[in-house]
């Protein structure tokens, strides 16, 4: 059948010659809008992927963590084939990709949009590199050319603002800001709550029943999980408030957001109940091991969704403040390094890696970014910190940050415990402890600002009661 298959994948081919030698035809520009060939390839990898994970179990995945294994299963001729059919589907994916967004933009003049295609069609991540320059490149000429009209724009919003009394920021204030944050994504919102609830009852369950789920669940990994995710989507409902979505996006974005995080929630629970690993299953039946699969591209989703997040937040132009911008820059990036440690430890099948190393640890770092940086930065905009002075702060953070994850992640890789006393234990420490210091400088700027406040407000009050 994967040869027959691979004779079908070459129908494709039809869809580059479109892009590249009509890319003006009405029809080439339906098929972009429909991605009529790459999800015909998607169906025809589909067909042939399915057949040979349930023949080969979703064991092979943890060949692809190492060169040894990866060339194993490409020696196969079966599994070779339909990896080149998934080769082919994203090498099409790519080339629609460039195809509307050039179209859409008109970043390149379309010859040369061909030509790229055609490193695309043959070369794939060439093609993709170059068009990426040179869409850098247009951009940055285009910034330039209106550069002088945003610089009037943003001083003349800039001066609006100053004009604008500044009402200070008490601990309760922030607290009406949060929820403010949170009643604006109430779908987000619930989502963050049911995780929490999920966690406090598995918590009783504990209690009451015990740990273990025979043969193999844990109910311990299903209440950090849930109150991890619980955790994630609350930031995230923060966050998503600053993103510059339309509100069509907005709805879709929302919307697999909550989609995902209710079906990891229901994997995770569901599978802990039945005594079955979610992830990383032995025990269980071939379905359940290829729940394994599913589960990952839920986090590939997630991933991705966060990425376009990320993404909308540091490039929008809107008010917001730019030593916020800049550490939720780093915390975007510690979370990259999060999203990363769960690719791992789909690779090697679990949480440890080499003698006594523990991925965990390095996973809730990266994501626990998403906290610990903007905090710091919020407490400077509070404390009505010079810009400057602030942002040497938040830099600070965010490199210690960042320092410890790699810190962390030298622990790992070497395959010592979390906790095992090294160069790379003790240089984590530190840098924790560095962020640590720029939290509690802000905590304090906060604080002086709150009783400066209050000492200049005080001869009003006297004032007015004197009256």
């Amino acid at each position: 059948m994967s040869d027959q298959l691979f004779s079908l994948a070459g129908i494709a081919t039809l869809g580059w010659v479109l892009l590249i030698l009509l890319p003006r035809w009405w029809v080439t520009r339906r098929m972009a809008e429909l991605e009529v060939f790459p999800v015909y390839l998607a169906v025809l990898y589909l067909v042939g992927i399915v057949p040979l994970l349930v023949a080969m179990g979703p064991g092979i995945i943890r060949d692809f963590g190492n060169a040894d294994g990866v060339a194993r299963l490409l020696a196969v001729r079966n599994l070779a084939l339909i990896a080149w059919i998934h080769i082919l589907a994203f090498d099409q994916v790519v080339g629609v990709m460039i195809y509307r967004d050039n179209m859409r933009h008109g970043y390149v003049h379309v010859v040369v949009q061909s030509i790229v295609l055609a490193f695309t069609f043959l070369f794939g991540p060439v093609g993709y590199l170059a068009y990426s320059i040179l869409r850098a490149v247009a951009r940055r000429r285009r910034d330039l050319a209106a550069g002088d009209v945003w610089r009037k724009v943003e001083r003349s919003d800039v001066a609006a603002a100053r004009q604008l009394p500044r009402e200070p920021v008490t601990p309760r204030s922030a607290l009406a800001l949060l929820f403010a944050a949170w009643s604006r994504e109430r779908a987000l919102f619930a989502l963050g709550v049911v995780g929490l609830v999920l966690g406090a009852l598995g918590l009783v369950t504990i209690a009451l029943r015990g740990r273990i789920v025979a043969p193999e669940g844990d109910r311990v990994k299903a209440v950090s999980f849930d109150v991890a995710i619980a955790l994630y989507v609350l930031t995230i409902a923060v966050l998503f408030d600053a993103a510059p979505f339309t509100e069509r996006w907005r709805r879709v974005w929302r919307g697999w957001q909550v989609t995902l995080g209710i079906l990891s929630y229901g994997m995770e629970s569901i599978q802990i109940a039945r005594g079955i690993d979610p992830r990383f299953s032995v025990h269980g039946s071939v379905l359940d091991k290829l729940g394994g699969g599913f589960f990952l591209l839920i986090a590939t989703a997630l991933l991705v969704l966060f990425a376009i997040l990320f993404v909308k937040i540091l490039r929008t132009r809107a008010m917001i403040d730019a030593n916020l911008k800049l550490a939720i820059g780093y915390a975007g990036g510690a979370t990259m390094v999060g999203f990363s440690t769960g690719y791992l430890m789909t690779a090697v099948g679990g949480s440890r890696y080499g003698v006594a190393g523990n991925i965990l640890p390095l996973h809730a770092l990266g994501f626990h970014a998403l906290q610990a940086l903007p905090i710091v930065a919020l407490l400077f905009v509070w404390a009505d910190t010079e810009s400057a002075a602030a942002r040497r702060w938040i830099h600070l953070a965010g490199l210690a940050w960042i320092g410890a994850c790699l810190a962390v992640a030298a622990q790992l890789f070497a395959g010592r415990a979390p906790l095992a006393p090294s160069a790379a234990d003790f240089a984590a420490a530190a840098l924790i402890t560095v962020w640590a210091i720029a939290m509690a400088r802000g905590a304090f700027a906060w604080h002086s600002a709150m009783r400066v406040r209050a000492d200049v407000a005080q001869p009003e009050v006297v004032l007015a009661q004197s009256r």
